[in-house]
């Protein structure tokens, strides 16, 4: 939908409140941020050349400003902002709500684009592999307090989005009188009593069709693959089989379908996580498993500072990782990262890199820092090492 040149230069002037300063970086710098000094690498430097020559089309496109601006103005209808809304605000808009959304700064986002940018050439040139989708490490389990959260959150865009366009509708016909009415303090509840109502009766009773049926009718999706099949009658043959289904973790009714053994397998990364015996016969067999004995699924973050833990950023600096970038908080003092060193993420964020071996050497006194009687980082730090040829 956007060029990515386009979204590079609109994060590049990151300020330290996350919004974006007149100045920028030049595509010189960004050349050389996307290459990390691996002139050898011809495929990259062809690649990186001719993603700034096509930028050249883009005129009068430079600065930060001038490009969130531009993306304003092309997505102006899908913000649904008013049309007094400046471009520049819609454009933020644009990029906090859909673009790197587990990242608020734009220095973060701008490191972690060019990441996935040397990545993709990585890959297309043959020098790494796929991520394994079916790896823990690249899944996160929906609970059904996050499930139920989001769907009743659309449900609610859902109303109040017909209840503006009968507003609308109203001030069409007769501009006087509907802001007359909109002055009355009781008028907001005829206006979702009249508009917000019409399609399924309102949220609880959509709430409860999807808690009755397990069908979620959903006008985005979600982001999820599968639109049956996400309640399950509990069978009571016994206390243990009843108790099971509260620890039980379905991959997806999309998977039952698939011709390929792949999604059934039991990787190493299982361990701990997932029982490796506790699955059923027959079709659900690998997709259906059950949470291993201590695993406990976390709800909410886990607290990084505080009594005997340390700060994540220092202690990997301790450790013998490089800063680099612009994913810290403030980006000062950081060189630029280097194209023989592992990059090193926290939570998705950039931090730096360091070597193979450094990086072998952190991730397990990081294992060893977990399971200490008084931990200095959080118990439940998932710690992920991908080595060269791996």
């Amino acid at each position: 939908m956007i060029p990515v040149i386009l979204i590079l230069r609109a994060l590049s002037g990151a300020s330290g409140n996350g919004l974006s300063a007149s100045g920028g970086v030049t595509d010189e710098e960004l050349y050389n941020r996307i290459l990390q000094g691996d002139e050898e690498n011809t495929f990259l430097k062809a690649r990186a050349e001719l993603l700034l020559q096509d930028s050249q089309r883009f005129t009068g496109l430079n600065t930060p400003n001038e490009c969130i601006a531009y993306i304003g103005s092309r997505f102006r209808m899908l913000s649904m902002k008013a049309d007094s809304t400046p471009d520049s605000e819609i454009g933020r808009y644009i990029i906090d709500r859909f673009i790197l959304i587990h990242l608020n700064k734009y220095g973060d986002k701008l490191e972690c684009l060019l990441l996935l940018l040397r990545k993709l050439y990585s890959f297309a040139a043959g020098d790494c592999g796929i991520d394994n989708a079916d790896s823990l490490q690249n899944q996160e389990i929906l609970m059904p307090g996050h499930l139920v959260c989001s769907f009743v959150k659309e449900k609610f865009e859902e109303m109040f989005m017909a209840v503006r366009i009968g507003m609308l509708k109203e001030m069409r016909m007769d501009f006087s009188k509907a802001t007359a009415n909109m002055q009355d303090t009781s008028s907001m509840s005829k206006y979702v009593d009249r508009y917000g109502m019409l399609a399924g009766g309102g949220i609880g009773k959509k709430v409860q069709h999807f808690l009755s049926t397990g069908n979620i009718i959903s006008s985005s999706g979600l982001d999820l693959m599968q639109v049956s099949g996400y309640t399950i009658v509990a069978e009571r043959l016994n206390f243990l089989r009843y108790c099971a289904h509260f620890r039980s973790v379905h991959r997806g009714q999309f998977f039952l379908e698939m011709k390929t053994t792949a999604v059934r397998k039991l990787l190493p990364d299982q361990w701990g996580f997932l029982c490796p015996v506790h699955t059923p016969d027959g079709g659900p067999c690998g997709l259906l498993s059950h949470l291993a004995l201590k695993s406990i699924p976390i709800t909410t973050p886990a607290p990084l500072t505080g009594g005997a833990l340390q700060n994540l950023d220092d202690l990997l600096v301790k450790l013998g990782v490089s800063p680099s970038g612009a994913g810290g908080v403030s980006g000062d003092g950081r060189g630029a990262s280097v194209h023989n060193y592992i990059p090193v993420c926290i939570d998705g964020r950039v931090f730096g890199g360091a070597s193979s071996r450094r990086c072998k050497s952190i991730a397990s006194q990081l294992r060893e820092m977990k399971v200490q009687d008084e931990p200095c980082v959080p118990p439940t730090l998932e710690v992920a090492l991908i080595p060269p040829g791996a």
